[in-house]
């Protein structure tokens, strides 16, 4: 039985809400305790905020680990022959002639730098 006011949508309204902080708070653990970039005590203290200001600590533990952390470079191994596969079809679908724009004449007039006489 409903307390008085509440619909069934509302219920799973609020389950959906709670289901989805306890996810992000869990995420946000995972990754932290996965890093190396900081020491026990650091990740003793973001561990607290992320599960005492539910939501936006863990949004702000992640956006701080996000720029904390190099994205390493993807290499074959890493990315398994899927990757490859899918990176090489994906690539030569660009760039092969007659790709995107290219049968249409159309150019792109984005002035990306480089030494033409100082991008003017």
């Amino acid at each position: 039985m409903l307390p008085h006011g509440y619909s069934c949508s509302m219920t799973y309204f609020l389950y959906g809400t709670l289901a989805f902080a306890l996810w992000l708070n869990c995420a946000a653990t995972y990754h932290l305790v996965r890093s190396h970039a900081y020491d026990r005590q650091q990740k003793t203290w973001q561990i607290v905020i992320i599960w005492l200001v539910p939501v936006f600590g863990a949004l702000l533990i992640l956006s701080v680990m996000s720029g904390r952390q190099p994205r390493k470079p993807a290499n074959d191994a890493q990315t398994g022959i899927l990757g490859t596969v899918f990176a090489t079809v994906f690539l030569s679908g660009l760039l092969a002639p007659g790709g995107q724009g290219a049968e249409s004449g159309e150019t792109s007039s984005i002035d990306v730098g480089g030494f033409d006489g100082g991008g003017q």
